[in-house]
């Protein structure tokens, strides 16, 4: 029986994370793909204090082409988690709701 493939986006400052793995019998990670795009999201924070529109539709289409992967690869269940510029950008929960409705 083929274990169940999860996946996972992390949305940094300057970059995006995907990653896909299963988890083996023994509870350890297999992962199957790891990849990291360079990404200017946060690109104007310090001096707005917020994700600019730019730089939200760049991430969008990003995250488009991030689940056609995790589509191609048969992963149901996935998390994207934002790291630190997220959390400091006025717009950073407004951001992540935009980007779950993707």
């Amino acid at each position: 029986m083929t274990r169940p493939l999860y996946g996972a986006v992390d949305f940094g400052t300057g970059s995006v994370r995907l990653v896909i793995g299963r988890v083996a019998p023994t509870g350890d990670v297999e992962v199957i793909l790891s990849e990291n795009y360079s990404h200017m999201l946060g690109e104007d924070l310090a001096a707005h204090g917020h994700f600019t529109e730019p730089n939200i539709q760049a991430t969008e289409a990003l995250f488009h082409t991030l689940k056609q992967k995790l589509d191609a690869h048969g992963v149901r269940s996935f998390t994207a988690v934002g790291t630190e510029s997220v959390r400091a950008a006025a717009n950073g929960p407004a951001f992540m709701a935009r980007m779950a409705d993707r």
